[in-house]
């Protein structure tokens, strides 16, 4: 059996938009859930992954599934022009 890599395309506007939230918060983390985000994760088919935020505490670190609102609040801090549903 052949393996195949995954086409470019196949990569979606969340997907997208996630590594550029990753980018920003590798230059500093925003209160979150009782701790401080750190980046985003993406888990699931590319077409329509699960987010989940990897969030840090003094005790170590957690995954908190978040959606289209905490998402925006995120992009918004910011100042990135997403759109989420």
């Amino acid at each position: 059996m052949r393996k195949h890599r995954l086409a470019e395309t196949t990569h979606t506007l969340e997907l997208r938009q996630i590594a550029e939230l990753n980018e920003r918060l590798q230059r500093g983390g925003v209160v979150f859930a009782g701790g401080t985000l750190c980046r985003l994760v993406a888990r699931g088919p590319p077409s329509y992954p699960d987010v989940f935020a990897e969030i840090a505490t003094a005790t170590g670190s957690r995954l908190v599934a978040v959606h289209g609102p905490e998402l925006q609040s995120f992009s918004s801090h910011f100042h990135l022009p997403h759109h989420w549903d």
